[in-house]
Parts: structure tokens; sequence; C-alpha cells
């Protein structure tokens, strides 16, 4: 749904969270069907497990 959403041009803030644990491996978050977009951070959390949680706000077109 996420990537349906950023496809049509709706999502204005994306949070994502960053586990510390290292895989080796891992698969895109997004496609290469996304369109091109600029995002800057908007504000970092850290919990107490290490999870890392980064909100992104979009920039503004034009």
């Amino acid at each position: 749904m996420v990537r349906q959403a950023l496809q049509a041009d709706l999502v204005d803030t994306l949070t994502l969270s960053s586990v510390p644990v290292l895989l080796g491996k891992g698969i895109p978050l997004f496609g290469a069907d996304i369109p091109v977009s600029h995002w800057h951070p908007a504000q970092v959390k850290t919990l107490p497990s290490g999870i890392v949680q980064v909100s992104y706000q979009r920039e503004q077109k034009g």
C-alpha cells in the first residue's frame, strides 16, 4: 500500500525505523518504479532498544 501511495504522490511524511541487526542481505525498501522525490529529516528518536526512528518530511515542489 505504501508503494501505491508513493506512486500516486499522496505521501508527505515517512517514518522509518532502523533495527540494529546486520542481516548481510536485503531487498530494496522501495522499488525502481517510485518517482524521484526529495525529503529532509524532521525528527529523530533513539529508543532504549537501540531502534532509531527517523521521520522525513517531503520537500515542497516548485
